[in-house]
């Protein structure tokens, strides 16, 4: 099996067509910890009243899109590894 730098680059996913560099990359980290603590914020709270069921599920609804964009890449590149180690700490934080 060919190495990924042995392959055509037409045959390879370009992800700058979602995050064109990586400060791009970095902000959108930065969404999904802050939507992270507001998820948990909601803890105990989500019965409460509609607004906070409303509010939380469009928190989740971003950081499934933000997910959504960089699954795509595999799991060996540096793209990939860089974002996983970023969750690592974002989850640690929160």
């Amino acid at each position: 099996m060919k190495k990924r730098e042995e392959i055509d680059k037409k045959y390879k996913w370009d992800f700058r067509s979602i995050f064109k560099n990586w400060d791009e990359i970095d902000k959108s980290i930065k969404v999904v910890e802050e939507k992270l603590r507001e998820i948990k914020s909601f803890e105990g709270k989500i019965g409460e009243s509609v607004e906070n069921f409303k509010q939380l599920f469009s928190s989740l609804e971003e950081v499934s899109k933000i997910f959504e964009n960089i699954y795509f890449e595999e799991k060996s590149s540096v793209f990939y590894y860089q974002f996983w180690k970023n969750w690592g700490i974002i989850n640690y934080r929160i």
